[in-house]
This record gives structure tokens, sequence and C-alpha cells, in this order.
């Protein structure tokens, strides 16, 4: 059985402000699991192509934590501009209800 769950990825400048703000999230139990990886960015900014090292989180929260969850990296994120995407996924219920007891 496959339940749902809801995913939030986001991206940072630096690996310390992913970690920490990751680290709020389970304080404040808007999330279960916060994971971090290296990518490379290329995108526009102010008319500008921008090639630079990013750091992305997937944050792992519920349906019920998803909205407070994005309020808190809008308000405590860096950018100006934060990319925070939501993506709703299927998860195998074992794991979802670890997800759901851990923010509860």
């Amino acid at each position: 059985m496959f339940c749902v769950m809801e995913l939030l990825y986001v991206t940072f400048s630096s690996l310390d402000e992913a970690k920490g703000l990751g680290e709020n999230l389970l304080n404040e139990k808007l999330a279960a699991c916060v994971n971090i990886h290296p990518i490379t960015s290329i995108y526009e900014w102010e008319g500008e192509i921008v090639d630079e090292n990013e750091f992305v989180a997937v944050v792992k929260t519920t349906t019920e934590k998803l909205g407070d969850a994005k309020s808190f990296i809008e308000k405590n994120h860096s950018y100006d501009t934060p990319c925070i995407l939501h993506i709703t996924c299927d998860a195998n219920e074992k794991y979802e209800k670890w997800v759901e007891k851990t923010v509860d």
C-alpha cells in the first residue's frame, strides 16, 4: 500500500544555510527528514546567465504541515526569490507513518 506524502524542493547558496534551515524545520516539527545535495544551477537572473554551485534540500512532510513548512522556509530563506517547489508523491505505508509520527 502506498500513501500520499509531500516533498518540498528548495535551493540554497550554502550548505550551512541548508543545514540550518533543515534543522529548524525539524525542531519546529514541520518536517520529518531533510536530504541535502550539492547541485550546479544555471539560470537567468537580472538579464545575465548565472552558473553557480548551490545546495538543494528535499524536505519530507505531511499534507497537514505543508503550508506551515512553505511559509517557514519563505520567511527564513536568504534569497529574495527562493525556489520552493512542492511535489506530491506516493510513499510506502511504513515510511509515511514514520513521517506522520515524527511531525506530530
